[in-house]
Formats: C-alpha cells, structure tokens, sequence
C-alpha cells in the first residue's frame, strides 16, 4: 500500500470520527441519530414515535428533532409510554 493510499485512508477515518463527534455533541438529533443513541433501526424508531412509545420531537420549522437530554432522562425512567413520561415531566 503506498503512503498516499494510507495517508487517504486515514483522512476518511478521522473525517468520519470528527463527524461522529459532531453527532455525540448534538444537544437535539435527527430521528436516525435518536434512534442510533436508542440501539434501534430508524424505522423502528418512527413506528415508535407515531404509537407514542417515545418522548414528543420538537419541532424547528418542517424538521422534528429529539432533545439527547430528554431522550436520556427517558431511558433512566425505564422507556414509558409517551403519555405517562409526558405526566412524570409534569
């Protein structure tokens, strides 16, 4: 392997760590990086979002974002039932 195929391979890495980075220092994310922080497909994320079995996105304008906070709250409170969080939050 030559010395400019590694020194690519090594920018790709580290361009694609310092992107990960941004996502981990995101104080709201997308459904795929809430669903990904959760350890679940982002379909399965959505379905569980529309039956309401995951805290409510806030809305910015047409995109819906997941607060990380909330998100991690939630799971310290064991994954209620949208409603039942919504009343715990209270």
């Amino acid at each position: 392997m030559s010395q400019d195929v590694r020194d690519d391979a090594v920018a790709d890495g580290a361009n694609q760590f310092g992107k990960q980075a941004r996502v981990n220092e995101a104080l709201l994310l997308d459904a795929a990086a809430a669903a990904a922080c959760l350890g679940m497909a982002r379909s399965t994320f959505l379905g569980n979002d529309t039956r309401g079995l995951v805290p409510q996105a806030v809305r910015i304008g047409r995109l819906r974002r997941w607060s990380r906070s909330e998100l991690q709250q939630w799971v310290d409170a064991r994954c209620p039932p949208r409603q039942r969080w919504e009343a715990l939050r209270a």
